[in-house]
């Protein structure tokens, strides 16, 4: 492969990694936070 394309194709789905991760990261967070709230109640 060439040393560009992957460059240029690691640019691009970098962001949309780093987007999934922080949304399954606020998605669990809110999870464990839901959880609290149950187990409080």
């Amino acid at each position: 492969m060439n040393s560009g394309i992957s460059r240029g194709f690691s640019q691009s789905v970098r962001p949309t990694v780093q987007k999934f991760v922080s949304y399954f990261e606020d998605f669990s967070r809110s999870r464990i936070r839901w959880k609290e709230k149950n187990f409080l109640l």
